[in-house]
């Protein structure tokens, strides 16, 4: 079908809370990522787990499980991601 690309866009959003018993409001930073795989133009957000990753990369998955498998690439998090994304684009 073609290539695809792994993208990730990070976040930083202001969580406001409070202590039990203690009626102020706190604030915090909170650091939130999300996934998305380029695919014919389009943006698909993705969740970083085996069935997403079978899902984006489906039309070549045979090779790309084998490789996976072969050097225990975690496909759950973004570095085996990457490298799943990257061997995809080589076939």
């Amino acid at each position: 079908e073609g290539k695809r690309s792994f993208l990730k866009y990070a976040k930083k959003e202001i969580d406001d809370y409070t202590e039990y018993g203690d009626a102020t409001k706190y604030k915090r930073f909170e650091e939130v990522d999300r996934y998305f795989i380029f695919v014919n133009g389009n943006f698909r957000e993705t969740a970083l787990n085996k069935k997403s990753l079978q899902d984006v990369l489906a039309d070549k998955w045979t090779p790309v499980s084998e490789y996976v498998t072969k050097y225990k690439v975690d496909v759950k998090t973004e570095n085996g991601w990457k490298l799943a994304v990257g061997y995809y684009n080589t076939l």
